[in-house]
Order: structure tokens, then sequence, then C-alpha cells
């Protein structure tokens, strides 16, 4: 006997696989944040002539 998808199913699991999505967007996004603020710290130090030990 083959299972009958009720009508809210396709659209539930778009929804939970767009969820993933913007989930796996934010972490992208917060490692970029932390790789430029960390960029921003090392040419400041550049340019300040300290050398970070």
């Amino acid at each position: 006997m083959e299972a009958i998808n009720c009508g809210s199913e396709p659209a539930r699991d778009e929804l939970e696989g767009n969820a993933l999505i913007q989930e796996i967007r934010v972490i992208v996004n917060v490692h970029r944040e932390q790789a430029r603020s960390h960029k921003m710290q090392l040419s400041f130090i550049d340019a300040s002539g300290v050398t970070a030990l």
C-alpha cells in the first residue's frame, strides 16, 4: 500500500529545507564577520608597527 501525502506535507518539507538554508547562511555570515574583524585587527597591528607575539 502506497502512502498518500497530504497537500501540506510538501510545503512543510520545503519550509524545513528553507530553515536549514537560513541557518547555514547565518553561520556563514557570522564566520565572515569574525574573519573581517580579525583582518581589521591585523591591519591595525601592521599599521601601528607593533609586532604581535
